[in-house]
């Protein structure tokens, strides 16, 4: 019975031993869970934060592209342009800052009685932190001419959006329109076919006239 002893007491330490170990184990496993909420908050931030920006950015392109279609361009160009800003229009020149651009403005006044825009957004980049924005779209311009005609352009736009002093402001923006295909260039083709084509009548009425006058005194000759 001695002898048994020892084998019975390394049998009750490795039994003790077993039941001691397994919850710690337990434990080990239940707490690896706890770590996937942590990056699921941070990515719940992250959304938070690009869907406010999102909201920051319509709401300030609404508002610029309302000033400019009620034909508030000073209050634009100071609420939501850089002093700087640099304008590239369709027909490729550049206005630099407000009074460039404004200059601008009142030359299409000429020929132009109002301008509307609808501008959407098709792709987005924010750089630099969230300080730095570069979109581009369609615009969905149309012109209403002095002499009648309203046409559209059907141009793209982009822009570059800088954060500066807790709000947002326009540093560049150029609008680029088919030279090949737009309503301006189909309203020419027309005019211009339908002068040639009037043109070509008065000379067939004048020379006719001529031609038959000749006629006439030749016979009666």
């Amino acid at each position: 019975m001695k002898s048994l002893l020892p084998v019975f007491l390394l049998v009750l330490f490795v039994a003790l031993t077993s039941s001691i170990t397994e919850p710690v184990f337990a434990q080990n496993e239940t707490a690896t869970p706890d770590a996937p909420p942590v990056a699921a908050d941070a990515a719940a931030s992250n959304a938070g934060d690009a869907a406010k920006l999102e909201a920051e950015l319509d709401q300030f392109r609404k508002d610029l592209y309302t000033a400019f279609n009620e034909g508030r361009y000073e209050e634009m160009l100071k609420n939501y342009c850089h002093p700087e800003v640099v304008a590239t229009w369709q027909d490729g020149s550049v206005s630099h800052g407000h009074a460039e651009v404004l200059a601008e403005f009142k030359k299409l006044s000429e020929f132009i009685d109002k301008i509307e825009v609808d501008p959407t957004v098709e792709k987005r980049v924010v750089l630099d932190g969230g300080k730095m924005v570069i979109s581009t779209g369609k615009m969905n311009d149309k012109y209403k001419l002095k002499r009648g005609e309203t046409v559209s352009l059907e141009s793209h736009w982009s822009g570059t959006m800088v954060r500066e002093n807790d709000k947002w402001v326009l540093v560049s923006f150029s609008g680029v329109a088919n030279s090949f295909d737009n309503s301006v260039i189909r309203l020419f083709v027309s005019e211009s076919t339908n002068r040639m084509v009037l043109i070509a009548a008065a000379a067939s009425l004048v020379f006719g006239f001529l031609g038959g006058f000749w006629i006439g005194r030749k016979k009666s000759s």
